[in-house]
């Protein structure tokens, strides 16, 4: 490992989850394991609180 880091945005840890496109869910899947594995993979608080309440939202 690095001390290389990588910040993630609120859409990445959405599309790790979003079935719905498996896609977008492969690649944000790719990009957090090599993130893992290379690097120290970053988030903020806010995209933290973005996520929760993109994913808790009722549709």
């Amino acid at each position: 490992m690095t001390d290389e880091r990588w910040f993630f945005d609120t859409n990445v840890l959405v599309y790790l989850f979003d079935a719905k496109a498996p896609d977008k869910q492969a690649t944000a899947r790719s990009l957090w394991d090599r993130a893992c594995r290379e690097a120290v993979p970053v988030l903020s608080t806010q995209v933290l609180q973005e996520f929760f309440v993109t994913v808790t939202k009722r549709d």
